[in-house]
């Protein structure tokens, strides 16, 4: 007997608490719960078959001495709702339906911020039913502002910027930075140097969570129009950095100018067109270029006659000088370029040399004279007692009455000559022959 009764204890027991579950209560914020705006929190309410909910209570942090409204849910919508006076203005109710009641938030701020609220259902019976929903006020990040910039810089000098941001509340965002050149994206350089910091300041309130992050990046020349931007990120308000900073609102985006690196001028390209050899009368043009920034200025000189003034035209950016009707006295020599430019007010000078050789012209002008052509002749004697022959250079002009005189005297010596030679190596005959010419003489 005492066996079944403590079967039967338990199985009261267990009723009982199946009943305490026969309404089921739940919570839920109808909007977003962004600071400044309004948020709704709706309580709603399921009861088991002959359950009849009597009383909703409203409250703050479980808080029984104070909550914030009583509505009679027994009977038909819309319910009837009591405003406890600790509730302040900002409370109200929003809609009272079958089954769930909204309570009104407005005006959120940082100061409601984490507050618990609790929906209490209860048929005055049996023990209420609970449900509660933490306020997360949430902060969407801000503009972010750029100072301590400076992208003018000179070569090997630091490109700077600090980029400063709210970056949101709860879920805190981050700084990232990008890269542009001529508005098209590029890489960030690898050697840029990026560092952030909490930036908050002694007023700020738990809800302002500022970022600091700066940049620095040793410019080179390479680095010319370059321009960076910083972008805000949240993953409750924008996960990710828009591809280019066209609204810095929309976009939570702030750029910096364009950089201008300057640098003192160097690297001289000095060549002439035509590269082939010239000649008395022809043309030649003179090209120079030199890297600088700011853009260096041009002036040539001919080496030895330095008073000349040389005709200087840009083309784009290399400066050319264009001699015509080339004369090899006058033209020919060297030339210098000189490119200059001033960097932070130090002037910087460089010099190239170039040289022009000038042929005179071998091209052969007709003429109404005619000119007797010249005849030369090349006479070889050996001197005696030795075995290497002197060359002798003869010229005579043919084209009058006398031709065949020369002709013959010219044979005749030639013959002379010969026998002369043959003499004296004991050749008896020519000189007998010789010897009975001269007799005869």
């Amino acid at each position: 007997m005492p066996g079944l009764f403590k079967w039967f204890l338990i199985f009261v027991v267990a009723t009982c608490c199946l009943c305490v579950h026969s309404i089921d209560v739940s919570t839920s914020w109808l909007t977003d719960t962004i600071i400044g705006t309004n948020a709704t929190l709706q309580c709603g309410w399921t009861a088991a078959t002959g359950e009849t909910p009597a009383t909703l209570f409203l409250s703050p942090n479980n808080n029984s001495n104070a909550n914030y409204f009583t509505c009679e849910i027994y009977s038909v919508p819309p319910h009837a709702c009591t405003k406890d006076p600790s509730a302040l203005e900002k409370y109200s109710i929003a809609t009272s339906l079958r089954g769930s009641v909204s309570m009104l938030i407005t005006k959120l701020s940082c100061t409601d911020d984490g507050t618990q609220y609790y929906c209490i259902v209860s048929n005055n019976s049996k023990p209420p039913a609970i449900s509660n929903s933490v306020l997360r006020v949430k902060v969407p990040p801000t503009v972010p502002t750029l100072s301590n910039v400076q992208t003018g810089v000179k070569e090997n000098s630091s490109i700077t910027a600090t980029c400063t941001a709210g970056v949101g509340y709860p879920k805190a965002g981050q700084i990232v930075w990008k890269a542009y050149r001529n508005g098209q994206s590029v890489n960030l350089p690898p050697e840029i140097v990026i560092t952030s910091m909490n930036a908050s300041q002694p007023e700020d309130d738990k809800c302002t969570v500022r970022t600091q992050s700066s940049v620095t990046l040793k410019a080179n020349r390479l680095h010319q129009n370059i321009s960076l931007a910083c972008f805000v990120t949240n993953q409750d308000f924008k996960p990710t950095a828009p591809d280019t900073c066209t609204d810095t609102k929309s976009d939570l985006c702030a750029q910096t100018e364009p950089a201008v690196v300057t640098y003192p001028v160097s690297k001289m390209n000095l060549k002439r067109e035509p590269a082939s050899t010239l000649y008395e009368g022809a043309r030649v043009t003179l090209k120079c270029q030199a890297e600088g920034n700011p853009l260096p200025t041009y002036s040539w000189t001919k080496i030895g006659d330095e008073n000349r003034k040389l005709f200087v035209v840009m083309d784009g950016l290399v400066s050319t000088i264009t001699l015509t009707s080339l004369n090899k006295s006058l033209d020919a020599g060297d030339y210098s370029c000189k490119a200059l430019n001033i960097v932070e007010n130090e002037k910087y000078i460089f010099l190239g040399f170039i040289s022009l050789i000038i042929d005179e012209n071998i091209t052969q002008t007709s003429t109404t004279i005619q000119k007797t052509p010249t005849t030369v002749t090349t006479v070889t004697k050996t001197p005696t007692g030795t075995g290497s022959p002197e060359a002798t250079t003869v010229i005579s002009e043919s084209g009058n009455s006398s031709n065949t005189v020369s002709m013959i005297v010219m044979v005749l010596l030639v013959f002379i000559y010969r026998c002369d030679f043959i003499c004296n190596h004991n050749c008896s005959v020519c000189c007998d022959h010789l010897s009975s010419t001269e007799s005869q003489r």
